[in-house]
């Protein structure tokens, strides 16, 4: 399990009995080295403070020496999307890799959908005669299924001709109500292990597994596809959150703007005579009065 994984990497085969206030304000150090989100800290603690309140409930220790510590101006490292060239270079060498992880980077890759989100389909969400895929849950840090992120994140996604296969294979070979097989949050642990490899034989620096998202979204604006659509396949609540999040990574594309207005005024409009046309007023203005 993640969560775990994450506080024996820095305990290690240390008895529980033998940590400090130190040892926790260290453990916090630990975390923050690793560039993880503030909610994946505190999730990892508390899941630390259960671990240590299980202990004194079965007398192996007197007290909880872990304490919440307020995080504030995290230093965000920038999380570079991939350009097309990469994204289909990792896509190719990820054939090699186990079944279950290539098809997941497929669906990432050509969906922009989160991680938990992918993690938690079921078949009854998958409609491929209509080529949607309905997203209704997620998976928490714990391994609980739960709702989507937030109330716009329930919609549903356009299935792309190039995900529709992969996902009409996988459906010839399902088993249970899941579109991968087995525990999901230890599926989710061996997913990112195998992402960690990959981008290392590919040569490309660590990025979160989350950067799918970013790519998809990237690539389909640059490429021209409608804000408006990219929004609602990122589950965006609006169009201005999608500007907010990926403004930065559109490429500033010189070419000539207003083009309709040249060919509406071509040709140019005929001269007017303002003085005749003021006159003409004039006349309609008396005529009016009166009537």
């Amino acid at each position: 399990m993640y969560l775990f994984k994450k506080m024996n990497d820095f305990l290690g085969p240390k008895k529980i009995s033998k940590n400090n206030y130190e040892d926790i304000d260290k453990f916090y150090g630990f975390l923050l080295k690793q560039q993880l989100s503030k909610t994946t800290i505190q999730s990892i603690v508390s899941c630390l403070k259960e671990v240590l309140d299980f202990a004194i409930r079965e007398e192996k220790i007197v007290k909880n020496v872990v304490f919440h510590k307020k995080i504030n101006n995290l230093e965000v490292r920038e999380n570079k999307p991939f350009c097309l060239e990469e994204m289909r270079y990792l896509l190719t060498l990820a054939e090699k890799y186990p079944k279950f992880f290539s098809n997941y980077l497929k669906i990432a890759f050509f969906t922009g959908m989160r991680v938990g989100e992918i993690l938690a389909l079921k078949w009854e969400n998958i409609d491929l005669k209509n080529s949607i895929i309905k997203v209704e849950g997620t998976i928490g840090l714990k391994g609980e299924i739960g709702t989507p992120k937030t109330k716009s994140s329930k919609r549903e996604v356009d299935v792309l001709p190039l995900l529709k296969q992969t996902l009409e294979e996988m459906e010839a070979q399902k088993q249970g109500k899941f579109i991968f097989v087995g525990d999901l949050n230890n599926l989710g642990f061996k997913i990112r292990l195998l992402w960690a490899k990959l981008l290392k034989e590919a040569g490309f620096e660590h990025r979160k597994l989350y950067i799918t998202r970013h790519t998809f979204a990237s690539i389909m604006l640059n490429a021209g596809e409608e804000p408006l659509w990219v929004s609602s396949q990122l589950g965006h609540k609006n169009l201005a959150i999608t500007y907010a999040v990926y403004t930065k990574y559109m490429k500033n594309q010189k070419k000539q703007r207003a083009v309709f207005l040249e060919e509406a005024f071509n040709p140019p409009i005929k001269e007017i005579n303002i003085s005749e046309n003021k006159k003409i007023v004039e006349i309609e203005e008396k005529e009016r009065v009166l009537e």
